[in-house]
């Protein structure tokens, strides 16, 4: 269809300013969702501190929903200890898997990688996954030693821990298994260095596997 210019410019006009409408709708929109996730979250604070654990539950899975993609981890991070804190672990590895995922990027913070890393090993532990458990806490001290330390006193503990470590390498050695129950026990000596019995058990791995390339 051929029109004039000046049919053109009107044709033009109206588009223009139907577009600045729309955008002007978009941007209400956002707001109106950034506004509704702020007060969520910041409503789910203070039900934390009242320990209204399941009311700040349900406002942070509105804030999770109402959240963009940057957002999201903070507040799926924040909902994973409100489900451990109900001890819906199971629930909480679940939000963490997400939160972890979105460190592998490049350029990631590995302090609050490895913060999520020992969260997620708290609650496989509590949820009786303690194999992945490990895992994770050994990332996490590989990331970052003294971040991890920190979550790892203020959650399970470094003896609890550390036990954890040595059960696992025990069940290794007696299955001759030795790199790998050698690696347990450095990691449990990490999180506890003064470990006795993760000390004689690392005497012990040392004298079986004499000569192999494990006890440099």
């Amino acid at each position: 269809m051929w029109l004039s210019p000046t049919a053109l410019q009107a044709h033009c006009r109206s588009w223009g300013l139907l577009l600045t409408v729309e955008d002007s709708l978009l941007q209400q929109e956002v707001t109106g969702v950034f506004s509704h996730r702020q007060a969520a979250a910041e409503e789910a604070g203070c039900a934390s501190e009242r320990g209204q654990w399941e009311q700040a539950l349900a406002l942070l899975t509105v804030a999770v929903r109402a959240g963009g993609e940057a957002a999201k981890p903070l507040h799926l991070r924040q909902r994973a200890a409100c489900l451990a804190r109900l001890g819906l672990h199971e629930r909480a590895v679940s939000d963490l898997q997400l939160v972890v995922r979105s460190h592998a990027g490049s350029g990631q913070d590995p302090r609050a990688w490895a913060g999520d890393l020992c969260r997620r090993g708290h609650s496989l532990v509590l949820s009786s996954r303690e194999e992945s458990a490990l895992e994770d806490f050994a990332r996490a001290l590989d990331l970052h030693r003294s971040q991890a330390l920190a979550c790892i006193e203020a959650g399970l503990g470094r003896a609890r821990l550390a036990e954890s470590f040595q059960q696992a390498a025990l069940r290794h050695f007696g299955q001759q298994q030795l790199s790998e129950a050698w690696r347990l026990v450095d990691y449990g000596l990490r999180v506890d260095e003064s470990h006795a019995e993760l000390r004689r058990l690392k005497a012990r791995i040392k004298r079986e596997a004499a000569g192999s390339c494990i006890v440099n």
